[in-house]
């Protein structure tokens, strides 16, 4: 059975103001999730030492794609970014817990505490 379809609540649309350093740190996110995506997308693990389902994998990816969007845009909103930061924290979890994807881990593990650091300042 599969699970359910994710509710993603908005919070808030606000206006950002970026600074020039913010720039380079949301581009520096940008290719982490990127970077991740891609990993997510093109495992090469069997299906059961896989880490997550297909489903969850196809889920995570829709949230980090939309989260890409949002860092693109001049008006955030920060919720959807949360929801990113904590699929992201979850993910590196499953991986120290079943100590398999280890690379895939770590970049979640750093895309959390960035996009962490990113809401943080901006919001």
């Amino acid at each position: 059975m599969p699970p359910p379809d994710p509710v993603i609540p908005a919070e808030e649309w606000r206006f950002v103001q970026i600074a020039p350093g913010t720039k380079t740190r949301i581009a520096a996110i940008s290719a982490l999730l990127d970077t991740i995506i891609v990993r997510l997308a093109k495992t090469n693990l069997p299906a059961e030492e896989q880490v997550l389902s297909e489903i969850e994998r196809a889920q995570l990816i829709a949230i980090l794609e939309t989260a890409l969007q949002i860092l693109k845009a001049p008006i955030m909103e920060p919720g959807m970014l949360k929801k990113a930061q904590d699929s992201l924290k979850r993910l590196a979890s499953k991986t120290a817990e079943k100590q398999a994807e280890t690379g895939l881990g770590s970049a979640a593990s750093e895309g959390a505490r960035q996009l962490w650091e990113l809401i943080k300042s901006l919001f």
